[in-house]
């Protein structure tokens, strides 16, 4: 399981959530729009972050991916609790989890919260080991 896939399968659990019912969850390189005619008040993001080499040895090698995981609120929607237990069922999620056997999903630091434009999010970063050979 490579970066992109590691970042579907993340995709695929947050998606599942019931707190992300009528949520879109987003990736890489897809944009929150929060534009009039957009009946959404929250959106998350799952982005590919940093990727660090964890090692090598002669034709094996392991990183980390790092994956930012932001859920975004409209405030003008309110919405504060709705954003709160998203966020908090999203970590829960993913505490522990192994996408595949084996390679654990990490909480790492993730970006501050900011609150901007009349949109607020709240982040926090995974890391997942990732093989190469």
């Amino acid at each position: 399981m490579d970066v992109f896939d590691l970042e579907t399968a993340l995709v695929s659990r947050i998606s599942a959530l019931p707190e992300a019912r009528n949520v879109p969850v987003l990736s890489t390189g897809e944009a929150v729009d929060f534009t009039a005619g957009v009946d959404n008040a929250l959106a998350v993001k799952v982005a590919i972050g940093s990727i660090s080499v964890g090692g090598q040895v002669q034709t094996q090698a392991r990183q980390y991916a790092e994956f930012s995981v932001t859920v975004y609120r409209r405030l003008a929607a309110g919405r504060r609790q709705s954003q709160q237990a998203l966020f908090s069922a999203a970590v829960s999620s993913l505490v522990g989890w192994q996408p595949v056997p084996g390679r654990e999903c990490r909480l790492a630091d993730g970006p501050p919260p900011h609150d901007e434009d009349g949109v607020a999010g709240v982040s926090f970063a995974v890391a997942i080991p990732v093989f190469y050979s």
